[in-house]
């Protein structure tokens, strides 16, 4: 008489559970990349913030993919190996429980997006975009309920099993896939920290105005210069307006009694297409590489004083 398969239950449970944990990460990441790519290439002008394109999306997806892919396809081999050499029965009440409670999960996953698609879509979302990501929601979920399934209706273990070695290839493939397509479309590291840099400086350059304008307020004149500034705020220092980097000062200079002008340098574009939509400050404080000025008025068109924080008047570039 045979003997049974020498089952360690905890071992193999911590592998399946590893495997869900790895395979949400991974799963979820390449449908996060994939739906950027949608987003970035079939723009919507009337799109909502989540159906814009988002290179930090993008990011997040690939450090996911990076460090669950390898651990995911890990505890797939650990698995397998165990059952070709029989330490594992596929009859075993481990297996099938936590390979069906990986469905089970997989599915209020997929559940989730396919409700928050169909929202989109009745928010007025293009069609060309939901059926896209549709599709891709679509495949996803094909690939791994089709390897489950079959996972768990399999009453043979093979050691040259098609279907699974071709799964594993085609999951391999989709992951690479996915992770070339996020290093084409996004920004790189170097990119990423000049544009930092260049948003701190625009936080500074609001940060002066709102001053400005308090100062405006209270003494009902512009500050010769921004050192004066201090007379009506204690926070704000010599940091605050000079490039972090480089330690350039800002330009500030006083264009007529009711406007004023801030002007700073710049590494990067923050306008064209790799500019994100929904960017607060590309839309408030657009500007090109190099140095931009922009102008403030501290009256609207009706004469009447702006609150602080006015939207603003005009950009130029330092000729």
């Amino acid at each position: 008489m045979s003997q049974p398969a020498p089952t360690n239950s905890a071992q193999y449970a911590f592998w399946y559970l590893l495997s869900l944990v790895a395979l949400s990460f991974t799963a979820t990441s390449v449908g996060m990349i994939l739906y950027q790519v949608v987003n970035k290439y079939v723009p919507d002008l009337v799109t909502n913030y989540s159906a814009a394109y988002s290179s930090g999306a993008i990011k997040f997806a690939v450090s996911s993919i990076i460090i669950g892919a390898p651990i995911y396809f890990l505890a797939v081999s650990k698995i397998n190996k165990a059952i070709v050499s029989k330490m594992l029965s596929l009859e075993a009440g481990i297996r099938r429980w936590l390979s069906y409670f990986i469905l089970f999960v997989a599915s209020v996953t997929i559940l989730g997006y396919l409700v928050a698609l169909v929202y989109s879509f009745l928010d007025g979302e293009l069609t060309t975009k939901f059926m896209l990501k549709a599709f891709v929601t679509m495949s996803i979920t094909a690939f791994i309920f089709g390897y489950y399934l079959y996972d768990i209706k399999r009453r043979e273990a093979k050691k040259n099993d098609s279907v699974i070695r071709y799964s594993a290839i085609g999951a391999i493939v989709l992951v690479l896939g996915s992770l070339v397509t996020a290093f084409a479309i996004v920004e790189s590291p170097a990119e990423t920290r000049m544009r930092r840099l260049d948003e701190e400086n625009l936080q500074k350059l609001s940060q002066i105005e709102n001053e400005v304008r308090n100062f405006y307020s209270i003494k009902k004149e512009f500050p010769a210069n921004l050192g004066q500034i201090k007379s009506v705020s204690t926070w704000l220092s010599s940091e605050s307006w000079a490039d972090k980097e480089t330690g350039k000062p800002f330009v500030y200079r006083i264009v007529s009694e009711n406007e004023f002008e801030l002007c700073a340098n710049f590494r990067l574009d923050n306008q064209g297409q790799k500019n994100e939509p929904y960017d607060y400050y590309a839309q408030t404080w657009p500007h090109s590489t190099g140095e931009a000025c922009f102008k403030r008025s501290v009256i609207d068109l009706s004469g009447v004083p702006m609150p602080e924080g006015g939207v603003p008047v005009k950009m130029r570039p330092i000729q």
